[in-house]
């Protein structure tokens, strides 16, 4: 009875540190800049960089909707800008 109790206390502790890291994990985050100098950031609701993506694409997009402009954006740790909601797949 104590060996079965250890095993469920072990178990339960691994499995709530893979909920921890998980949870520590950031969410993609970008930053946009628009009307020349506005600089705001979006915080992505997906951990994933290729859900992000879509997520940010749409956003962006909405953005050049609703100020007639493109804008400026990148995901946060990057070094280079992309304009507008257009995306380039490499084959």
């Amino acid at each position: 009875m104590g060996s079965n109790t250890a095993k469920l206390s072990t178990n339960s502790r691994s499995n709530g540190l893979a909920r921890f890291e998980r949870v520590m994990k950031a969410r993609a985050q970008i930053e946009y800049i628009y009307k020349g100098d506005k600089r705001e950031f979006y915080r992505c609701k997906t951990r994933n960089k290729k859900e992000a993506l879509q997520e940010a694409l749409k956003f962006i997009s909405a953005l050049e909707k609703v100020h007639q402009k493109k804008v400026i954006w990148r995901f946060k740790g990057e070094t280079e800008y992309r304009i507008g909601a257009a995306v380039v797949v490499d084959s």
